[in-house]
C-alpha cells in the first residue's frame, strides 16, 4: 500500500514547453533580456566600447618590441651625435641660455650652411614623436588597432608639424623681405630643438621601461616643453622688436597661426 500511494516528497518540475515559450511571466526574478539587435545598437553608440574595440590585439608583445626598438634608436642617435658633433652640442647648450653665445654660434654656422645644426635637429622630431606615442599610450588614446601604426603616426605628426612651420617661415621671409631676421629665428628654433631633443631622449627611455612613475614623467616633460617654448618665444620677441613695432598686426597673426596653433593641436591630441 505504501508503494502504491503517491510520494509526498515527489518534486513536480515544470513542463518543457515553458522553457520553449521564453520567460515565465509569473517569476518576478526572471531577467528580461534585450533583443540582440538592440544590444548591438547600444554597443555601437557606446564610447567606452568603441575605445576598447580599437585597443591593440596583442598590446604587451607589441609594446615590448616598440620599447626595445625606440630605446635602441635613441641610444644609437645619441652615440653618433655625441661622437661626431660634441662641440656643436656644447655650443648649442650655451646658446640656449645666453644671447651672446647664440649670436656667436650663428655667425660660426652661417658660413657653413648650418649643416651640423640641421643634422642635430633631427633628434628633436624623433624624440618628440616617441614621447607623443608614450603620452597617448599613457592616456589610453588609440587611433589604430596596432601600436606600430600609432608610433608611425606620432612620428609623422611631429615631423610634419615642424616641416610645415619651416615652410611657413621661409614663405614669410620671401613675402616680406625678412630673410635675415627669419634666418636668425629659424636658427633659434634649431638650437632649442637640439637641446630639447637631447633632454627628452632619456625621458623616452624611462617611459619605455619604468613600470611606475609615468604620470610624473609625462606631466613634468609636458611642463618642461611648455616652459622651453615660452622661453624661446621671449628670446624671439627680443630679437624681433623692430618687426613688432612696424608690423604689429602681421606679427600677431603669425603668433596665433604658426606658434600657438601647433601647441593647441599637440595638447588636443594628447588629451583626446
Amino acid at each position: 500500500m505504501a508503494q502504491a500511494a503517491p510520494n509526498p516528497f515527489e518534486l513536480h518540475y515544470r513542463a518543457d514547453s515553458l522553457y520553449d515559450q521564453g520567460s515565465d511571466p509569473g517569476n518576478p526574478f526572471e531577467l528580461q533580456v534585450r533583443p540582440i539587435s538592440q544590444a548591438k545598437k547600444s554597443a555601437e553608440h557606446s564610447p567606452s566600447l568603441l575605445l576598447k574595440r580599437q585597443l591593440p590585439a596583442r598590446p604587451e608583445m607589441e609594446r615590448a618590441q616598440i620599447n626595445l626598438s625606440t630605446t635602441l634608436l635613441v641610444l644609437v642617435l645619441l652615440t653618433i651625435y655625441f661622437t661626431l658633433y660634441r662641440s656643436q652640442i656644447t655650443k648649442a647648450f650655451f646658446a640656449f641660455f645666453n644671447e651672446n653665445q647664440m649670436f656667436q654660434f650663428y655667425r660660426e654656422q652661417e658660413g657653413r650652411g648650418a649643416v651640423a645644426v640641421w643634422t642635430l635637429f633631427v633628434l628633436f622630431p624623433v624624440n618628440l614623436g616617441i614621447f607623443l606615442f608614450f603620452a597617448l599610450d599613457y592616456f589610453g588614446i588609440y587611433f589604430y588597432t596596432t601600436l606600430w601604426a600609432q608610433l608611425g603616426t606620432a612620428l609623422a605628426i611631429a615631423t610634419f608639424a615642424l616641416l610645415i612651420k619651416f615652410v611657413v617661415l621661409y614663405f614669410i621671409a620671401s613675402l616680406f623681405s625678412l630673410q635675415k631676421d627669419i634666418n636668425r629665428y629659424i636658427f633659434l628654433i634649431l638650437v632649442f630643438g637640439i637641446v630639447l631633443g637631447i633632454i627628452v631622449a632619456p625621458v623616452n627611455i624611462l617611459l619605455a621601461y619604468a613600470p611606475q612613475g609615468r604620470n610624473m614623467l609625462v606631466t613634468s616633460t609636458l611642463g618642461l616643453i611648455a616652459l622651453a617654448y615660452l622661453f624661446r618665444a621671449l628670446r624671439g620677441l627680443l630679437s624681433a622688436n623692430k618687426i613688432i613695432l612696424t608690423n604689429t598686426f602681421h606679427f600677431l597673426l603669425y603668433i596665433c597661426a604658426v606658434e600657438a596653433l601647433p601647441l593647441l593641436l599637440f595638447y588636443k591630441a594628447i588629451k583626446g
